[in-house]
């Protein structure tokens, strides 16, 4: 299970890029498509708020895991201006077979900490500097678009792959009346935009060697044959329009029959709520976290973080 820890460098990145969420602002209108446009293409931004993501996989098998996968996300996050790494406060655990493993991520805007076993570690300058570099590259790109920045910034419009939208009415998420529109997935379209995803990752993450940069046309075929069916829910505040909640369901089928799922939810709530992000007290050099890493397998782990400064 611990293997999988190795994406927490892409979970960083892909962090900050999330906590720059910015939606849409005014209007309103019961056409589904409308609706999905007025979420996902405005860049009125979200100033701060807290954020929630659940990944689930449960694989019956299949993709080599052997039983349920869970990666849950929380926590306050803050901008801090145009292009520049917002503050967040995000606690990480990851779940498999019965064991879990926390670990906690947090900028205050300049600097950042990765906190393990109860103890915070501070990245280097240049470490930190690489990050804020790459954030601020894909956020510059992310501004010459018309999508939602949240997802302009991984080079993703759900607008691209989604169809056959519908209004499935009101409901109350959290605090806020929202409206729920349901579609399907275009798939081809989906996995196409994957391969984006994978490059702006890469760059945001100062181009760390361990996170691949794109899919082949045999990798991303296989993936298309094995997804049997594909849902999206979004939940946009029915006044403001502001996205609450989304939901994707993806079903999959391997070659041996066996069918296994990918759930992700995200909650987004107490939008525009100022937000309280203090660097930790008596955090140690990160260097230092290398040989706890070590002991369990993880020694990549610094060096990809290190290394990506320079």
């Amino acid at each position: 299970m611990l293997r999988h820890l190795r994406q927490f460098p892409v979970a960083l990145a892909l962090i900050g890029a999330v906590a720059a969420i910015a939606s849409s602002g005014c209007g309103a209108s019961e056409d589904p498509t409308k609706l999905i446009d007025q979420t996902f293409g405005s860049k009125a931004p979200i100033k701060s708020g807290k954020l929630g993501i659940l990944i689930a996989v449960d694989s019956k098998g299949t993709a080599g895991i052997n039983g349920p996968l869970k990666i849950k996300l929380a926590g306050p996050f803050e901008g801090q201006g145009e292009n520049k790494l917002p503050k967040f406060d995000f606690k990480i655990t990851l779940g498999m077979s019965g064991q879990s493993i926390g670990v906690g991520l947090l900028s205050t805007g300049d600097g950042a900490f990765v906190s393990f076993g109860g103890q915070s570690y501070e990245l280097s300058p240049k470490t930190f500097a690489s990050f804020e570099k790459g954030f601020a590259q894909s956020q510059a790109q992310a501004d010459k678009t018309k999508s939602n920045q949240i997802l302009a910034t991984l080079g993703i419009d759900p607008r691209d792959w989604l169809k056959d939208a519908t209004v499935k009415g009101n409901k109350t998420i959290g605090d806020t009346e929202t409206i729920q529109v349901n579609a399907a997935i275009d798939i081809p379209k989906l996995l196409n935009g994957l391969t984006t995803v994978l490059g702006k990752a890469s760059s945001v993450t100062g181009a760390i060697e361990q996170i691949p940069q794109s899919l082949s046309a045999q990798e991303l075929s296989a993936l298309q044959k094995a997804i049997t069916s594909a849902t999206f829910d979004v939940y946009t505040g029915k006044d403001d329009k502001i996205l609450r909640r989304l939901v994707i369901e993806i079903e999959v089928k391997d070659s041996k029959g066996r069918v296994g799922a990918l759930g992700v939810t995200v909650d987004l709530s107490e939008v525009n709520v100022p937000q309280t992000i203090k660097a930790p007290a008596n955090a140690k050099p990160f260097s230092d976290l290398s040989g706890v890493l070590k002991t369990i397998g993880l020694g990549g782990l610094t060096g990809a973080l290190e290394g990506s400064g320079g």
